[in-house]
């Protein structure tokens, strides 16, 4: 029996397998059309092809690893689900206001760009924790509980919660979470606490929408993927690839979807540090070229350009990231 390794990059045009036999050190490659309706339809229907090709069982796959384009595109095109915000009252506008920087620091007619959240879906509440992690003002949870039915009643999916200083003591996050659960049984529910566990509030709150706004379409998504691979009869669990270049697994992607915004493009740079790795070049620039985009980056002796931080779509998001710089220029898939 051979073990294989299967990875997949679903591209805005073509989704690409390829297959790798680590007994024979084999490899093979397939090509496919991405089916914008159901990515997770293409990926099965390629997956069925290649292993019928090359007489390799489902059962044989040791090791299977993914790279989407979903979450960026969703970010990007505005197909995310509706959003609300709890935050701790007066901060309300936090979203809005930002930081100082700006693109255009002496342009007088700079517009910032539009929150994700509109102002009537962004709810603050009384309550609040110092700098220490100390209590000052308990929570009000019958503020809450009108927030959340408010909420609920204007038909959002998710609810961002972000008091300040909660990554020091996360108490009121944590209640309010409870007590969604008992008004709004169902309603995604994401804690600044758990998804960005550090100071500064601003990013902070927006990297907890991203995910927020990211997670129902993330969950069916990744959902799909796991029940098509079992369908095939697949036995391992897959991987999707995160935007610093590794891999985590489906439930890490539904628990925080915006560490999969890179997901496609930041496979495309580690092939390409290890092929230079292979040429014996240490400074190179990566360019990968499908039929939609073009993602390049840079590799400065041997080590991937990172960021921590990235604006997508107008939406400062925190999270450690391949340092890719994008342009919507495609072709290089013309000859397929």
């Amino acid at each position: 029996m051979s073990r294989c390794r299967l990875g997949v990059d679903v591209g805005g045009t073509f989704t690409d397998f390829v297959l790798f036999d680590e007994d024979s050190q084999e490899m093979w490659v397939h090509k496919s059309p991405t089916i914008p309706q159901d990515q997770t339809q293409g990926i099965a229907a390629g997956v069925t092809s290649l292993l019928a090709q090359q007489d390799v069982a489902p059962e044989d796959l040791a090791y299977v690893a993914l790279g989407s384009t979903i979450a960026i595109n969703a970010m990007l095109q505005g197909q995310t689900a509706p959003v609300g915000i709890i935050t701790t009252e007066g901060f309300r506008d936090l979203l809005e206001l930002r930081r100082q920087r700006r693109d255009s620091l002496f342009d007088l007619f700079f517009q910032l760009p539009l929150p994700m959240v509109p102002r009537h879906l962004r709810l603050g509440v009384p309550e609040r924790v110092n700098a220490e992690g100390e209590v000052l003002a308990p929570l009000d949870e019958g503020k809450v509980r009108e927030a959340l039915a408010r909420l609920g009643r204007a038909g959002v999916k998710s609810v961002a919660v972000c008091f300040l200083f909660s990554f020091l003591n996360p108490r009121h996050e944590l209640r309010v979470e409870e007590l969604a659960r008992e008004v709004i049984p169902g309603l995604s529910i994401w804690l600044s606490h758990r998804v960005l566990p550090e100071f500064r509030e601003f990013e902070r709150l927006s990297t907890t929408v991203c995910n927020a706004a990211l997670g129902p379409t993330m969950a069916a998504y990744l959902g799909n993927i796991s029940s098509r691979m079992e369908d095939l009869g697949c036995r391992r669990p897959p991987y999707i690839m995160q935007s610093n270049g590794g891999v985590m697994t489906l439930r890490g992607a539904q628990e925080r979807p915006a560490n999969t915004l890179f997901s496609g493009p930041s496979a495309g740079v580690v092939g390409g540090l290890h092929v230079a790795r292979l040429a014996g070049a240490g400074n190179v620039i990566t360019f990968d070229m499908g039929g939609t985009s073009t993602d390049v980056c840079l590799v400065r002796q041997g080590a991937i350009s990172m960021v921590h931080e990235k604006e997508i779509g107008g939406t400062p998001v925190r999270t450690p990231m391949v340092d890719v710089n994008s342009v919507g220029a495609g072709g290089g898939s013309i000859a397929w």
